[in-house]
């Protein structure tokens, strides 16, 4: 007589062992899932949003430090205390509300880049001293015959040529 074929019947044991394996799957997902994050466009796209509330505001008592430009006209003052430096970055990715590095800089309908001009020194010993936007050293295009960087200093030589100050 030939013995009787074994089968595996589903019982309470096959059951709990898949309930728990369902339960450690879907908690891996779920603790993984949250790591991933926003792709990079997303947050570019939240932060340049987040950062135009800030750099442009309507009324005086929304401004911060960072802010430069009340009710569409650019506070000059306050650009240039942005573009000398008296600002850390750090304190500006702050007040913007950016973690990312940044390059804050303007260009003319030509899309030429402008700079940020103003004149530095004690009386006598005047340098007109031009910056090339506000943010982390980046290269950001030519002016003239200079290749400029984010943040950089450039003054005038002798042969009105721009030099890094």
């Amino acid at each position: 007589m030939k013995g009787a074929k074994r089968s595996q019947i589903i019982s309470f044991d096959l059951m709990i062992a898949i309930v728990i394996f369902l339960v450690i799957a879907v908690l891996f997902f779920v603790f993984f899932s949250s790591r991933i994050g926003d792709s990079p466009d997303r947050i570019l796209e939240y932060e340049t949003r987040t950062m135009r509330n800030v750099v442009a505001v309507s009324s005086e008592s929304a401004m911060k430090e960072s802010t430069f430009i009340l009710r569409n006209r650019i506070e000059y003052n306050r650009l240039v205390s942005l573009a000398k430096g008296e600002i850390g970055l750090d304190e500006i990715k702050k007040d913007f509300g950016i973690g990312s590095d940044f390059c804050l800089y303007f260009t003319d309908d030509a899309g030429r880049i402008l700079p940020v001009v103003f004149v530095e020194g004690e009386a006598g010993n005047e340098q007109i001293i031009f910056v090339f936007g506000v943010g982390k050293r980046l290269k950001i295009g030519d002016y003239g015959n200079t290749l400029v960087y984010c943040g950089a200093r450039y003054k005038l030589d002798h042969n009105n040529n721009l030099i890094e100050a």
